[in-house]
């Protein structure tokens, strides 16, 4: 699917972007020029530039050299240079001077602003509920047939409240109790996509309703919830910014349940819209501070935790969020601490 990046986005943020020359440092070595290549992110350009590529949006300049200029094409040349003592990110492009006639080409595709990266690692169509609404939402009362799977086309019964019928539903199971690791709150519910339903039409009694399975992705169960549909997500059309809101958390599970979590895996945090955590936010992931005895001075230390990787946040819900590694300096883990880049 081709993504398109607009400017006008890129205005809006460097709008507010509060970033001095001190507070985006570049890179000792970087490059005079750069020529934008095909499979080129707008995440992987910064790294050749800055230091902490989440800045991006700081150097970032539109060129009002070129008409129209909405996007970042392969082939177009990109400079960092100063204006008023700040650097500045600058485009510019080759005007070819054609005579009349046709001809055909195929259209170039913009560069993206994130990784394109397979769904398979990203928590698809999933999320986060509350117990409560895990207890009064409405569920599979039974199969066709007294089939116990299912395929697509199939038709099921659901039983309970549906007050938004005009809306998409899909079918949803709890697979893990979020628990924050500190306050030992229930932050909510992990419920994973087992498939979509279509064609829901009460039958006669207000709870109860017939409906069509759809792209499903693993068998229906009775029992199964039904709830409102959560749209595929995906990060190329996030935009990586710095948080206003000094909080710090923990990866408390990831997608996979892996030990071990590396670039592009998705994890959970426990941190959401209740503290302020937004889509696109970058946070720095380190190891937990450890302790270590000095049996000489017999003296025990505390010793910070290193940095070990950069997520970005691309889901944020009422206590947890959902996010992506973009970097990882070695292996990460659950439990380790998340803070808000600098």
């Amino acid at each position: 699917m081709k993504r398109i990046l607009q400017y006008s986005v890129l205005a809006v943020v460097f709008s507010v972007w509060p970033f001095s020359q001190a507070s985006t440092p570049e890179l000792a070595d970087y490059p005079d020029q750069y020529i934008v290549k095909r499979g080129d992110t707008l995440w992987d350009i910064a790294n050749i530039f800055l230091a902490k590529p989440w800045h991006w949006p700081a150097i970032w300049q539109v060129n009002a050299q070129i008409e129209n200029p909405h996007l970042i094409y392969p082939g177009d040349q990109l400079s960092l240079v100063y204006r008023a003592g700040k650097p500045r990110l600058e485009i510019s492009r080759k005007t070819v001077r054609l005579g009349p006639s046709m001809r055909i080409s195929a259209l170039p595709e913009p560069i993206q602003a994130l990784p394109s990266v397979s769904p398979e690692v990203f928590y698809d169509r999933s999320q986060i509920i509350s117990f409560e609404l895990l207890d009064t939402a409405a569920r599979v009362l039974s199969l066709n047939d007294g089939r116990l799977m299912n395929t697509d086309a199939d038709q099921l019964m659901v039983v309970g409240e549906l007050p938004e019928q005009a809306q998409s539903y899909a079918i949803y199971r709890p697979s893990d109790r979020l628990i924050d690791p500190q306050s030992k709150e229930l932050l909510g519910i992990q419920m994973d996509f087992i498939a979509n339903i279509e064609q829901l039409q009460s039958i006669g009694t207000p709870a109860l309703f017939s409906a069509t399975l759809k792209d499903g992705r693993r068998e229906v169960r009775v029992g199964d919830s039904v709830l409102l549909k959560v749209a595929e997500r995906s990060t190329s059309r996030v935009l990586p910014q710095q948080s206003s809101q000094p909080y710090g958390g923990q990866i408390i599970s990831t997608a996979g349940h892996q030990q071990l979590i590396g670039q592009y895996d998705s994890v959970t945090i426990n941190r959401g819209a209740r503290e302020k955590t937004k889509v696109g936010d970058v946070l720095l992931v380190s190891q937990p501070a450890v302790r270590a005895y000095d049996s000489v001075g017999r003296k025990s230390y505390q010793l910070p935790g290193q940095e070990t990787g950069v997520m970005m946040v691309y889901q944020v819900f009422e206590k947890a969020s959902y996010g992506m590694i973009m970097e990882a300096q070695q292996p990460i883990k659950v439990l380790d601490n998340i803070a808000v880049a600098d």
